[in-house]
């Protein structure tokens, strides 16, 4: 997994979450995926793309100049199969409802790109645009269904039991996130 941390959170925690919510989905590839996390006030996010490559443009934390070439801007990092990008919420939240809510959300896009990686739009079933030209409801649509069905026996695995240390890497991202809300609260 090729991580770019754009958060205060020390990249062994996300990483850990992050691998730990691979695994539960299942059968993925992990060692080239590009997973790019960011700050957010709000609630947490994620999207998972299929793509062979992402400009590195996208990644970098402040995006300055417009000229390629300058600082590897028009260089692409390969990726196997996917690109993530997730937001991990640092404020007006309670600390492990939000680290659950980064698992839960990181294990969902996982298993979009487990879906990508054995086979993507040539081998399974997507959405598309039938013949009123409009695309199914975004929870109504198979890839979702899939993802979300994921997601489920990963929660039931580890409220079973059946993975090592259920919850450790949670509990550190929820503590970490408890510890900078407390500092932010104590700052104003």
């Amino acid at each position: 997994m090729k991580l770019y941390n754009k958060t205060r959170c020390p990249a062994v925690l996300l990483q850990a979450v992050l691998l730990r919510a691979a695994r539960s989905v299942g059968k993925v590839r992990t060692t080239g995926v590009v997973v790019k996390v960011t700050a957010s006030r709000h609630a947490c996010r994620g999207v998972a793309y299929e793509a062979s490559s992402v400009c590195e443009w996208h990644l970098r934390k402040r995006r300055v100049g417009r000229r390629r070439g300058d600082d590897g801007e028009g260089r692409g990092i390969k990726t196997d199969g996917g690109y993530i990008h997730l937001s991990l919420p640092l404020h007006r939240q309670d600390a492990l409802e939000a680290s659950e809510s980064f698992f839960r959300v990181a294990a969902h896009e996982w298993g979009h790109v487990r879906d990508y990686q054995h086979g993507g739009r040539r081998t399974m079933a997507f959405s598309c645009a039938g013949g009123g030209a409009r695309r199914l409801r975004h929870d109504d649509r198979p890839e979702e269904r899939r993802a979300n069905r994921y997601v489920a026996e990963a929660v039931e695995r580890i409220h079973a039991g059946r993975v090592l240390a259920p919850d450790d890497d949670i509990l550190a991202l929820a503590l970490w996130l408890d510890e900078q809300q407390q500092r932010s609260v104590i700052e104003r």
